[in-house]
């Protein structure tokens, strides 16, 4: 059994227009062999620092994630495995990645039934 997350990844590259955004392209890929996401962004920042962004709407300037990962120890092990598919080396850490099991920010409440 593997160790990665993310497996049958598809990456789409970036027209021009885009690409002078710091938009790289789109990849879509199967998490744990269960479950498909589609429409993620591979982006460059200024600082050069690659790194996944994905899909959300936006109200009122807060952004709602469809999906995301649930921590950032799990947001880099799934970075690292898709750049690196893509050819782009371990992007560079920020200083909040040292907190690698801290729960990423929720969008809004979580209701259970």
């Amino acid at each position: 059994m593997s160790d990665n997350i993310t497996s049958s990844m598809q990456f789409n590259e970036a027209p021009q227009i885009h690409r002078d955004k710091g938009v790289i392209g789109w990849v879509s890929f199967t998490i744990f062999d269960a479950f498909r996401l589609s429409g993620v962004v591979v982006k460059e920042n200024r600082q050069g620092v690659v790194s996944l962004t994905y899909p959300a709407n936006q109200k009122e300037e807060k952004l709602y994630h469809w999906v995301r990962p649930i921590n950032n120890h799990t947001r880099l092990k799934v970075e690292e495995e898709i750049l690196g598919a893509i050819g782009y080396a371990k992007h560079q850490m920020k200083e909040e990645d040292t907190e690698e099991d801290e729960p990423m920010e929720q969008d809004s409440e979580i209701i259970h039934d």
